[in-house]
């Protein structure tokens, strides 16, 4: 128990990262948990306010948990502003088993299933300029829990991304941690390099989610403990499955990237020649 008193700080931290994790793709499920360890006692408590139903492969649909937060401060009490995101369904991705994860009883079809979510929602603004902060990638098995260490595929992953064709300037891995071991890999872009007085001011920081959910579909498995079984072999090859398939993955994540990134894209082209055209009529002012 001496042991579990150094290392509650940091349970509870992986705890707590966990817990959101799961609670943002299972928005049905409101979470009480306390826990006692001589001293200390944490508390978590996760429910979700604004929820979002989505049909996937699976038979059971998806309730996200799409609530936002996040107002920009200037604008948080003079606008109105969007409580929740809008989730959306993207593609589905067939991957391969590699040989060896067969030889130790992974079979049947393994796909991957992509959903994206952009916050906080500025689509009522046509006008207002918005930078990208951060994109964050999460992976959950077929029982839709995080998995709980993120494979090293997703940390090489900015490498293999055209960042001119998602219009951002570059992107870093910056993941914690306490989010590797649930399943969730950061990615932080960088400032704009320029901009206008009003352009800075006014800009919303948006962040970009895009949830991989992996779904296995094996009519030879239908028993819990198959199931529970089948998808530790699914995580534990996980990071030899992701690289037997990277071509098509970073192929799909590009693609899922760009067509969230699109509506962004459009607003940031736009600020560019407002402030071309600011620039301009500046210059030609006296003094």
């Amino acid at each position: 128990m001496k042991d579990m008193r150094h290392l509650f700080p940091e349970w509870s931290a992986h705890m707590e990262a966990f817990l959101r994790s799961f609670s943002l793709v299972n928005a049905e499920i409101n979470i009480h948990l306390t826990v006692k360890v001589d001293q200390h006692t944490v508390q978590y408590a996760f429910g979700a306010k604004v929820k979002k139903k989505l049909k996937l492969f699976s038979p059971v649909p998806l309730k996200l948990d799409v609530t936002c937060n996040t107002q920009p401060a200037i604008y948080g009490k003079e606008r109105c502003w969007c409580l929740g995101g809008h989730p959306v369904c993207g593609s589905r991705l067939h991957v391969s088993i590699p040989p060896h994860a067969m030889d130790q009883g992974l079979f049947g079809d393994l796909s991957i299933q992509f959903v994206t979510l952009l916050s906080p929602c500025v689509l009522q603004y046509p006008n207002l300029a918005t930078h990208i902060s951060n994109i964050q990638l999460m992976v959950f098995n077929p029982s839709r829990v995080p998995v709980l260490k993120v494979p090293r595929f997703f940390q090489t992953l900015p490498a293999f991304l055209d960042f001119e064709d998602l219009g951002v300037d570059t992107l870093h891995c910056s993941s914690k941690d306490v989010q590797q071991l649930c399943g969730t890999s950061t990615y932080t872009s960088e400032p704009p390099s320029c901009s206008g007085p009003q352009q800075e001011t006014s800009a919303v920081w948006q962040r970009v989610l895009v949830f991989l959910f992996l779904q296995l579909t094996d009519p030879f498995t239908s028993q819990l403990t198959d199931v529970m079984a089948t998808e530790v072999l699914i995580e534990r090859h996980l990071e030899d499955i992701l690289n037997n398939n990277r071509h098509a993955m970073t192929v799909a994540l590009q693609s899922e990237l760009r067509n969230t990134l699109k509506a962004h894209n459009c607003r940031k082209k736009a600020s560019v020649h407002d402030l071309s055209y600011f620039c301009t009529v500046r210059s030609l002012l006296p003094g």
